[in-house]
């Protein structure tokens, strides 16, 4: 007696688009087996392939359908079973394909939909491609209709279906608290002076769950914080409309001055590691006007040459800091924060325009339209609003985010709203501001540096008249006032007061800079 042996059969499955909360495609598996076994067919769990949230169409890479592929040749398996041909293949050059290589090793597929199909034969060939075409344009009718009701919901300003936005639930209009408060965090941040960088710095350490994405980057910051969404907005054929749907995580006003901040073409952007160093790439070398970076100690960005400064970072770095503390004291209620979002933003526009007005003057003095000492005068013109508006700029953002935590206690020590510190507290007063300043974060005091001053670094050796290098006397550090100008010395005398920055050494002030100042004016 004869005894027929079961066929070896493997199970394919596979949906397009992952379903929160529901595996479908352990659903298909499961609906398979049983299949398969009222059939009749063996299945062994190494010929169960898988591809899981990946469509059949587009190109995409599909790993379950190529190891299906490969074990059909290796002539593993004699059935691929599946709920319905679509599942296998829904595109004709991809049918083509499997058919090769079914009919060389004599594998056929049964469906739970379509039934049982053998290649090899005319008629299943022809209905096994029809198949894969009407699929393809199934797929693509439901495409186009898809389409057209995202853009219908959209111009009324509703959310359209999709990947769960961070911070809201799946309807796309109900903030998830949890992730709701970080994003309201990741706004004020960057609006209180922090960096991208350094938030997603933070979430990562504190573990912070990502939610949607694999991880916290700086990138993905910056896509969160402009989004319109965050704001009760959302963005409709390239515009941005108001949506009555969208319950808004953050203010309207809030998210038009990160957006500004993140778009200030002055804004300090690095490719590579950010500054961990308060003076890097904010002071600068006094022989070529390079900047200076940390490299066991500040050097020339210019190179280790001959005449270039260097200086050690605790001969810079508290000197900075106390000079900040002192405007701070000095300099009353000007340096006070206030409520300057709008004004950021105003800024920001005005130098977009400046820059805009720069091109098209160099643009019409390059086509003969306009002459060219016309158009240098227009030139320079610019570049000096352009200096204004940066310089008020650097000083709206610190006063509205660098400064902020220093408010409280600059109040309490400044009564007089029109005025500063009494000359007799002034000292005690610096010390506690000092103190507050030393515990922002280094985005925060970077910010204040580059709104409150100008450094230069003076190189130790000079050359004398015969040529030979000599040790140059004198303060190294030329430090300009860009706000608390009553600080900077009198270019007339340059007799001016020293300064104690707390750590036993005395700094005469800023006589080089001032010295240098002069000299550039009347040049």
């Amino acid at each position: 007696m004869t005894t027929i042996q079961p066929k070896r059969a493997a199970i394919y499955a596979r949906i397009s688009e992952k379903v929160a909360h529901k595996d479908k495609v352990a659903d298909q598996v499961a609906d398979c087996k049983r299949f398969a076994a009222a059939r009749g067919y063996v299945v062994d769990d190494r010929h169960i392939f898988i591809d899981d949230g990946i469509s059949a169409l587009g190109g995409k890479a599909r790993p379950g359908f190529v190891e299906l592929a490969g074990a059909a040749a290796a002539g593993e398996f004699s059935v691929i079973v599946a709920t319905e041909e679509e599942r296998i293949a829904r595109n004709v050059p991809e049918k083509i394909e499997l058919h090769t290589v079914a009919i060389e090793a004599g594998i056929v597929w049964d469906t739970i939909r379509d039934g049982f199909t053998d290649p090899a034969t005319e008629a299943g060939e022809f209905f096994s491609t029809m198949r894969a075409a009407m699929g393809r344009m199934e797929s693509r009718r439901k495409a186009s209709r898809q389409r057209s009701a995202n853009l219908d919901r959209a111009s009324r300003g509703e959310p359209n279906p999709g990947r769960r936005r961070y911070g809201y639930e799946l309807d796309g209009r109900t903030p998830r608290e949890p992730e709701a408060a970080v994003v309201r965090r990741i706004f004020e941040h960057i609006a209180g002076g922090g960096s991208v960088r350094s938030i997603a710095i933070a979430l990562t350490d504190e573990g912070v769950d990502p939610g949607t994405a694999k991880a916290w980057r700086p990138l993905r910051i910056r896509e969160i914080a402009n989004n319109p969404h965050y704001a009760g907005a959302m963005r409709h054929l390239g515009a941005v409309i108001p949506s009555a749907h969208i319950i808004p995580i953050v203010d309207a006003e809030l998210a038009e001055e990160v957006r500004a901040i993140l778009a200030d073409p002055s804004r300090v952007t690095t490719t590579g590691q950010a500054p961990k160093h308060l003076a890097s790439l904010i002071a600068t070398c006094a022989t070529c006007g390079a900047r200076m970076v940390y490299m066991r100690g500040y050097v020339c960005s210019a190179g280790a040459k001959s005449g270039h400064a260097q200086i050690a970072a605790d001969k810079i770095e508290p000197r900075i800091r106390a000079e900040v503390a002192l405007a701070f004291v000095t300099s009353g209620h000007k340096l006070m924060p206030a409520d300057e979002r709008r004004s950021i933003a105003a800024l920001v526009e005005r130098l977009q325009r400046n820059e805009t007005a720069a091109t098209h003057t160099a643009a019409d003095r390059d086509e003969g339209l306009l002459s060219t000492g016309a158009a240098r005068a227009r030139l320079v013109e610019l570049r000096d609003e352009r200096l204004a508006i940066e310089t008020e700029l650097d000083r709206v953002k610190a006063s509205a985010g660098a400064l902020a935590p220093l408010s409280a206690v600059a109040r309490e020590l400044m009564p007089d709203e029109e005025g500063g510190v009494p000359m007799a507290d002034v000292w005690a007063a610096r010390d506690r501001v000092l103190e507050r300043f030393e515990a922002l974060d280094l985005d925060r005091q970077r910010d204040a540096v580059r709104a409150f001053l100008e450094v230069e670094v003076v190189p130790f050796y000079k050359h004398d008249a015969e040529g030979r290098r000599v040790a140059q006397g004198g303060d190294r550090l030329r430090v300009w006032h860009k706000i608390a100008t009553e600080l900077n010395p009198n270019p007339a005398d340059y007799i001016v007061d020293s300064l104690d920055v707390g750590d036993g050494d005395s700094h005469p002030a800023t006589v080089a800079a001032a010295r240098a100042r002069a000299s550039r004016a009347s040049s």
